[in-house]
């Protein structure tokens, strides 16, 4: 019997699970951070966002919208792969189990993260601000779904045929 240490250090599919858990880690870290990002004209990140004084028809960014898509899909992306590394380190094949749920966690951060409100900033009748209208959000939802499904086909259809 192996121990936890070689099972995920010293084998290949362990140290994919760790790579892949820390990157899924960091794309959920962004998805959360890119809506609620300080609205503050000197940061260096500034050129990705629109005033939130603006009104809400005239903050539509599609730069924003895509980021914030590819960063779930991206999230959604080693989120399965984590998950089908992990059900090979427990003796176990990868099934659709592990890309359901990935997919199911992915769609609801997907429609919840876009819609979070931080900060003191009065805009449009609510307390806090975010980065994204109502009509981003939707945008950001349904590109999400997009990568979802194109990330799953590439799973699906990446692996080697056997013999």
């Amino acid at each position: 019997m192996s121990s936890s240490f070689d099972k995920y250090f010293n084998t290949d599919i362990g140290k994919t699970f760790l790579i892949t858990t820390i990157l899924a880690l960091v794309f959920g870290f962004l998805s959360i951070a890119i809506p609620i990002a300080p609205a503050n004209e000197n940061a260096w990140y500034s050129f990705l966002y629109m005033d939130v004084t603006l009104p809400p028809d005239q903050r539509m960014n599609w730069g924003l919208v895509i980021l914030e898509a590819f960063v779930f899909t991206f999230f959604y992306f080693f989120s399965t792969v984590a998950l089908g590394s992990y059900a090979e380190i427990q003796n176990r094949l990868p099934s659709w189990g592990e890309v359901t749920f990935a997919a199911l966690i992915t769609i609801l951060l997907s429609y919840f993260f876009p819609k979070v409100s931080v900060g003191d900033v009065n805009v449009t009748g609510g307390s806090g601000y975010n980065h994204f209208t109502p009509k981003m959000q939707l945008a950001v939802f349904i590109l999400t779904l997009v990568g979802i499904t194109l990330s799953t086909l590439y799973l699906v259809y990446s692996e080697p045929k056997s013999e």
